[in-house]
């Protein structure tokens, strides 16, 4: 299962996407937040252990990585590209 979200999405507000459980994604496979401008920090994906690909490419608002997205132990493709104010890449231990 593959999510694409972006602010061009008028049926979902990636604002709340921080407050989706993502437990509930056991199956998850891939998330794409490119070009969310008000998306400030990722989500914690520690509950979406077959995330293969995320993209954030464009979140030009984006400031900090959760440290779960270092967790994913799947992850062969990752996309922070024009993530112009990351100042915190925190990908855990």
């Amino acid at each position: 299962m593959f999510l694409h979200l972006s602010d061009s999405t008028p049926a979902f507000n990636v604002l709340h996407f921080n407050t989706v459980e993502t437990h509930n994604f056991p199956s998850l496979e891939g998330v794409d937040l490119s070009y969310s401008k008000e998306l400030k920090e990722t989500p914690d994906f520690g509950g979406s252990p077959r995330l293969r690909e995320l993209y954030f490419t464009g979140c030009t608002n984006l400031v900090r990585v959760h440290p779960s997205i270092g967790l994913l132990k799947e992850l062969v493709d990752l996309s922070f590209r024009n993530c112009c104010r990351l100042v915190i890449l925190d990908l855990g231990s």
